[in-house]
């Protein structure tokens, strides 16, 4: 209804954000229809260099991932400025839904992102229990890859204080103690 009177379906908010940024961030999936059939740019990037594919997975918008989908707008290599790519976000945040939904879509989610991290250091770094375990079960090492920095997913666990992480991880032998000594990297 309000459409008509709106000059600019593309106008921007002080983030650098258009209206497709915000229906992803609420999941506002009949919106962001409505709005891609007006026209709106669904492939706009903010101040962050986030699109609203990114701000998707951020907030386990996990429809609206769909849907860009659908509309060729999302591609899993498309980083934002800090170099992450959509799945990082979705660990990060714990965006399961939207993790599972990535996967779906044959996501490689063991790719790096600027920093070395993959989606399970994100998941670590947050405690994101349940985005981890998901990870691990879809094949992602935990002890054998590492950043930049030299940490793998245990050592990020630690220094994050992520304990609920680090627990399942020993409960569930997916780390070999010697994987956390210190002589193998710059920790």
């Amino acid at each position: 209804a309000l459409l008509p009177y709106v000059e600019d379906v593309n106008r921007l908010d002080q983030n650098d954000q258009n209206a497709a940024h915000i229906c992803c961030k609420y999941g506002e999936l009949a919106c962001l229809r409505v709005l891609a059939a007006n026209g709106v740019d669904l492939a706009r990037r903010d101040h962050a260099g986030l699109q609203p594919f990114h701000v998707a997975a951020m907030h386990n918008s996990a429809d609206c991932v769909a849907f860009l989908f659908e509309m060729g707008v999302a591609a899993f290599g498309e980083r934002c400025a800090a170099g992450k790519l959509p799945f990082h976000y979705a660990a990060e945040f714990g965006s399961l839904d939207t993790l599972k939904q990535l996967c779906a879509y044959h996501a490689d989610l063991t790719v790096p992102d600027a920093e070395g991290n993959t989606a399970a250091h994100y998941a670590a770094r947050n405690d994101r229990l349940d985005c981890l375990v998901y990870l691990i079960r879809q094949g992602v090492p935990v002890d054998r890859v590492r950043n930049n920095a030299g940490r793998n997913v245990p050592h990020v666990c630690c220094l994050h204080g992520a304990v609920r992480c680090l627990h399942w991880l020993f409960e569930n032998a997916h780390i070999d103690p010697l994987s956390l000594d210190g002589s193998q990297s710059s920790c």
